[in-house]
């Protein structure tokens, strides 16, 4: 009977393992067998020894003898369901163990066990394995640090089992943050489980969200003096940030304590320097760094052509930034490019949403309604106040003139209503 009801055990649904706990220790009552004893016989079933050897046997005894033969109830299983089903079982006595006999200075050990288990072997059954890691995580409730090590077992389990896998874990790792403020672990663990994700994302090409994690990882070096670790990936987030065609805003990189340690650095200064150059300069100073460094950069993994097209659309940004009307031979000279290629080389800036504009043929300019600051300093936040003063201001006048039209109708209403009661009067 507990089989069929486990079988039916959704893996992290706590309320049904609830029902089932309260059902299986009402034993005398609902008539349901011990399931840490028929656990036993199955497993020995499994592992061909006789069943009928096991007469009695406590939850630690039962769910040791679980976790060290995993494997045999898995390949022994008629199919996955089953497998699942046994699975479940061993989750829901773990969970019986470690509330009910497990001092709290020892759980941490137990699941850590548990979970080594589970994760043993990534290529078999990988996606039930994954199950059951999510049955365990849920059902440590408040042990931040068990939780936190399962976590990352996760993680690196999925990894190990491949990029389905990966992608199946990698939604969890959304709200990272109240994650760890929720386990409340130290700043080292953060950044352990950062770079177990973004190590694992690397490994299966998943680029941006390796990016994502290697960022936070740098972030929990803010105000620290120990940047000089991070040094690795520091220069790496920089090297993608360039190489990303996607990305035109440096700004968020420099604020980066530990990228700014990179400054001066004998291995790492060349990489700032053209960090720099990307953040805030021309194609000019683009073209004469990578005269002299050419090497460098290929080492980098930087290609001249794509960091060429980068900064010929920085440069424009920078052109564009300063007038409001930019002339075809203005633009070309900036991206030093023919001034017939201008046209299309705008539209490979109206694509990349760097600029709002028109271009006229006739008179051979582009007009600019609006386009991204390369730096969103002081110079821009006075700018940013400048337009929400003026948006205010007219807002106050718009408001004040429908006031003044709203009066001037009220008091045409009062008048109407004076000459009709004065032609009433009249006419009694």
């Amino acid at each position: 009977a507990w089989m069929k009801v486990l079988t039916e055990l959704v893996p992290g649904d706590e309320a049904t393992m609830s029902t089932f706990i309260h059902a299986a220790t009402s034993a005398d009552e609902s008539g349901i067998a011990d399931p840490a004893l028929d656990l036993a016989r199955h497993i020995k079933s499994l592992i061909g020894q006789d069943p009928a050897s096991v007469d009695s046997i406590s939850d630690e005894k039962s769910l040791e003898l679980a976790m060290d033969n995993i494997p045999r109830i898995i390949e022994g299983s008629s199919d996955t369901v089953e497998a699942e089903g046994v699975l479940n079982v061993v989750c829901w006595l773990f969970q019986r163990v470690l509330e009910n006999n497990t001092a709290p200075a020892n759980s941490v050990a137990l699941v850590d066990k548990f979970v080594g288990k589970l994760t043993a072997d990534p290529k078999m059954k990988p996606m039930l394995r994954l199950k059951m890691l999510s049955t365990v995580y849920n059902v440590l409730g408040g042990n931040g640090t068990a939780r936190y090590n399962t976590f990352v077992a996760m993680i690196k389990f999925a990894a190990a089992a491949g990029s389905k896998e990966l992608m199946a874990v990698a939604p969890e790792c959304e709200g990272l943050d109240e994650k760890l403020a929720e386990w409340g672990v130290p700043v080292a663990k953060t950044r352990e489980l950062c770079t177990a994700i973004f190590t694992a994302m690397d490994q299966h090409k998943n680029s941006d969200g390796a990016h994502e994690y290697r960022k936070k990882f740098l972030l929990t070096f803010q105000g620290t003096k120990d940047t000089a670790q991070a040094k690795k990936e520091a220069s790496a987030i920089v090297v993608e940030a360039i190489a990303n065609p996607s990305v035109f805003h440096f700004d968020d990189y420099l604020a980066l304590d530990a990228v700014q340690a990179l400054k001066g650095d004998a291995e790492f200064g060349k990489l700032y320097d053209l960090l720099q150059i990307f953040s805030a300069e021309g194609l000019g100073a683009f073209n004469k760094f990578q005269s002299a460094n050419a090497a460098y950069a290929q080492k980098l993994g930087l290609k001249a052509d794509d960091c060429v097209v980068k900064m010929r659309l920085l440069s424009l940004c920078t052109l564009a930034a300063s007038t409001r009307v930019m002339k075809y031979a203005d633009i070309a000279a900036c991206m030093e490019i023919p001034e017939t290629e201008v046209e299309r080389w705008m539209i490979k800036a109206f694509t990349a949403q760097l600029l709002d504009a028109k271009m006229d043929q006739n008179t051979r300019t582009v007009v600019v309604d609006n386009c991204k600051d390369r730096v969103f300093g002081t110079k821009q936040w006075q700018d940013l106040r400048n337009k929400l003063d003026a948006w205010r201001h007219n807002m106050k006048d718009i408001m004040s003139m429908i006031e003044q039209a709203r009066q001037r109708q009220q008091m045409q209403a009062e008048r109407m209503i004076q000459q009709q009661q004065q032609q009433q009067q009249q006419a009694q």
